[in-house]
């Protein structure tokens, strides 16, 4: 679950889901018998965005209440260490290697995303 989307209205959707998963044995009235929990991971967004887009949606998600964090290349190998920011390799035709002109890495961590089990998630609605 992430909060992140493109429509403002598809974001208040998704918070309202990510709320009701949050407390999930609440919202399905089974309080501490619920199987299901949440799991808080958060989302790495490296989509290509500039800095300057990148702290455009941060400040988005902010309007919304949700944390997130842009990250350079630094930041991504510090928190990420066995992630790789280099950038996958484009040919030509001929085989031969194409430059990278991609600029400075900038990538986007969104707090408070997660998952539950959806077989829990079943098992407790059933």
């Amino acid at each position: 679950m992430r909060a992140y989307y493109s429509i403002d209205d598809t974001m208040r959707l998704a918070l309202d889901g990510i709320e009701a998963y949050k407390n999930w044995g609440e919202y399905t009235g089974l309080g501490d018998d619920a199987e299901a929990y949440f799991t808080e991971t958060g989302a790495l967004w490296m989509l290509g965005a500039s800095a300057a887009d990148n702290g455009a949606t941060r400040a988005r998600l902010a309007g919304f209440g949700v944390a997130a964090d842009v990250l350079d290349a630094a930041d991504l190998a510090e928190r990420f260490p066995l992630l790789s920011a280099a950038p996958t390799p484009a040919y030509d035709r001929d085989g031969d290697e194409l430059a990278f002109d991609g600029g400075e890495l900038s990538a986007l961590f969104e707090h408070g995303c997660g998952h539950l089990d959806p077989m829990l998630c079943l098992a407790d609605l059933l």
